[in-house]
């Protein structure tokens, strides 16, 4: 019986295989997509604000730099413009201005998120798309079970074939006892069509 059982083709067996492989690519593209929720505290907010600030602080010095360095009249009457307005003092009053709105509403957002004006803990949607590999590998015991559930619960990680993504792509044949796992696989296959040819014509 045993020699039987190792001697089948397994044709249905690779069906069941490649009929998974496109059960779980399908769910793959569908799931490849998700929605996580992350926790932003008034602690990062500030800390996000910092570079913004400091782009702000750099660009300020180096417009006042150019003011102060009182370069010559290029010819080209746009910068020529500039470079005047620059001389009669109209630009640092315009930087000056212009700091004196950034700081106090650098100060406002600092204040709202110091004191709790805002929720101290907010919560942004981030959309992520896994990879096949991280997918595949978190799907690993779902798969384990598919196969067993519905051929053989003897069958172990090691008797299967996985692709370099992780899915589980058909059986490991290499070996006489691989070989007659999967061959009581494939009679409970078959038995189950015959069971539901039978169904179908009662």
């Amino acid at each position: 019986m045993s020699n039987n059982l190792i001697e089948l083709k397994h044709d249905r067996v690779k069906r069941f295989f490649d009929e998974m492989i496109i059960k779980y690519e399908t769910e793959y593209q569908n799931n490849k997509t998700i929605t996580e929720k992350i926790y932003v505290s008034n602690l990062r907010r500030v800390l996000e604000a910092i570079p913004i600030i400091l782009f702000m602080i750099a660009f300020c010095f180096g417009l006042i730099w150019f003011i102060e360095s009182k370069p010559n009249y290029t010819g080209h009457r746009i910068t020529d413009e500039v470079i005047k307005l620059a001389n009669e003092g109209i630009i640092p009053l315009l930087v000056t201005f212009v700091s004196v709105i950034f700081a106090g509403w650098v100060n406002i957002k600092l204040i709202r998120a110091m004191t709790g004006t805002r929720p101290s803990v907010e919560t942004r949607e981030v959309t992520k798309t896994l990879s096949r590999k991280k997918y595949f590998t978190k799907i690993k015991a779902e798969m384990l079970y598919y196969v067993r559930y519905n051929l053989n619960y003897s069958i172990r990680e090691d008797m299967l074939i996985f692709d370099k993504y992780g899915m589980v792509i058909g059986p490991d044949l290499s070996t006489n006892e691989n070989k007659k796992v999967f061959s009581e696989a494939e009679r409970k296959l078959e038995q189950k069509n015959e069971w539901h040819s039978r169904n179908q014509l009662s």
